[in-house]
């Protein structure tokens, strides 16, 4: 980083560039600007230089009218935008002069606005430049997540004018939506040296999410709230007592005995654990859903993630034949109680293990024969059967038992516990898995979250040497471990996970 300090009688700047040549060209710009006002001459002009460069995507339609993305490259200078064919480039080298016309050629007195785009292309680090006179805005996909949020910043404060953007997107404005709200019993916290009081106490109940808009641009907060009241009096009055979900680590439901608290809810904060109760199973299972999809950090989403079609369904961004494993989430401390209640978690000796998979198949009963990679608005079909179960041979009379069934398990998990299905990320956040390509059956869900870890395995497994892990942020999420055809589409997808 290179830096320019400009000094007058009432305030300072410290300018930084990204190389010495363009340092050199404000400081010569910025020494013949003020050598012209001290002499009281012509002012000199500005050099435009080069801001920034390099490469981008725009789209382009085939003959049969599908849209691809053609590789360009860019060249932003104060004045203008000038995007080249990736051809020119390539003639020019490293350090040569671009011969060739540009593509596009934008002045900045045009430009209106910049933004990162929504919906599909929100996800491939696209940009949308708005233009002046009702002219189509120009689209442009960044080669990754830095390079797209410092061509925004460039666009913003070089080239477009102040305020000329103002009134391109409208103010968004806060809401608060109330999710769920009813009577649950709260049982009291025991407090050495406080008085006696009831054990359990009937509470009005009321889960909220606000949302404001986040720290990126295009990107707004949603942050749920648990709140509880005294009585209806209360909520008319005062704000009850707030329950810190962000805090909160996980909830699990237990029973008990106490008439009208037969089903039990713990929410449990580093601080302390929540136990409530109700009269039902189905409020206790409504109440655990919800508090088990908002506990953690709070959200971070694009603007219009729900709203990505006309009829408000999500759209595939991304879709892929895989074979996928599923780790699924397991508390630190479990009762036992809980392990005996639970039909997913199996007991082992030294340890405990926990794992769920969609089918009990092996990696080569359930091979499919054919495989695909479709993107968004493309698709395709199979037929055939994908579906097979095997047998063990059965053992000789005098051999049943001698075999340790454990130790068989054990070193065949990995393989059997991955299964053929048909993977989609949706626009909603939500990466799904299916039956088919048609997607007319889910099979299992995963709600992402904004800051979603999509990684390699540290220590890839044998014959899934492509397998990488997606894990959302929140504190009781599932993982999921992915292994596409190549190595390439684990890259992509960790890419598209990322965005």
């Amino acid at each position: 980083m290179h830096t320019i300090t400009i000094r007058c009688s009432f305030t300072s700047w410290l300018l930084a560039t990204k190389n010495k040549e363009s340092m050199l060209q404000w400081a010569a710009s910025l020494e013949s600007a003020q050598t012209a006002a001290l002499a009281g001459g012509a002012a000199k002009p500005v050099i435009d230089a080069i801001i920034t460069q390099g490469w981008c995507e725009l789209p382009r339609e085939d003959e049969s009218g599908v849209e691809l993305w053609v590789r360009h490259w860019f060249v932003l200078k104060p004045s203008i935008l000038q995007i080249y064919a990736e051809d020119v480039k390539i003639k020019a080298g490293a350090k040569g002069a671009l011969a060739g016309p540009p593509a596009v050629e934008l002045a900045s007195t045009r430009m209106v606005s910049a933004s990162r785009a929504q919906g599909v292309d929100f996800y491939r680090w696209g940009i949308v430049v708005e233009i002046a006179d009702g002219a189509p805005p120009l689209r442009m996909r960044a080669t990754g997540q830095s390079e797209m949020r410092q061509l925004l910043s460039t666009l913003n404060v070089n080239c477009i004018p102040v305020g000329a953007g103002a009134s391109s997107q409208p103010a968004f404005e806060k809401t608060r939506v109330q999710l769920k709200a009813g009577w649950l019993f709260k049982k009291s916290e025991r407090r050495s040296g406080a008085p006696v009081v009831k054990a359990w106490q009937r509470r009005w109940f009321v889960l909220e999410v606000a949302s404001e808009l986040g720290p990126d641009e295009g990107t707004i907060v949603r942050k749920a709230q648990l709140t509880y009241h005294h009585s209806m009096r209360e909520l008319r009055q005062s704000g009850g007592v707030v329950i810190p979900l962000h805090e909160a680590k996980s909830v699990r439901a237990g029973l008990g005995k106490t008439k009208g608290t037969e089903f039990r809810l713990t929410l449990a904060t580093t601080k302390r654990e929540w136990e409530l109760g109700a009269g039902d199973k189905s409020t206790a299972d409504e109440w655990i859903a919800l508090l088990q999809d908002w506990i953690g950090k709070p959200r971070v989403e694009p603007i219009n993630r729900s709203s990505s079609t006309d009829d408000g369904k999500p759209v595939v961004v991304r879709s892929q034949w895989m074979e996928v494993k599923v780790d699924s989430y397991k508390p630190d401390d479990i009762t036992d109680e809980e392990l005996a209640r639970s039909d997913t978690i199996q007991k082992r000796s030294p340890s405990y293990a926990r794992s769920f998979s969609l089918f009990r198949s092996s990696k080569a009963d359930n091979k499919s024969p054919e495989r695909y990679s479709t993107a968004s608005g493309s698709g395709s079909t199979t037929s055939g059967e994908t579906n097979r179960s095997t047998t063990p041979p059965e053992l000789p009379p005098g051999e049943r038992g001698s075999i340790d069934v454990s130790a068989e398990e054990e070193e065949d998990d990995d393989e059997t516990a991955f299964c053929w299905v048909f993977v989609a990320l949706f626009s909603d956040g939500s990466l799904r898995q299916f039956s088919d390509e048609t997607m007319a059956m889910e099979l299992g869900r995963l709600r992402l979250g904004y800051q979603v870890d999509a990684s390699m395995l540290d220590e890839p497994l044998d014959n899934y040497e492509h397998a990488f892990r997606v894990k959302p942020d929140a504190a009781n999420s599932d993982t999921w471990i992915l292994c596409p055809d190549s190595s390439k589409d684990a890259e992509e997808w960790i890419a598209t996970l990322k965005a």
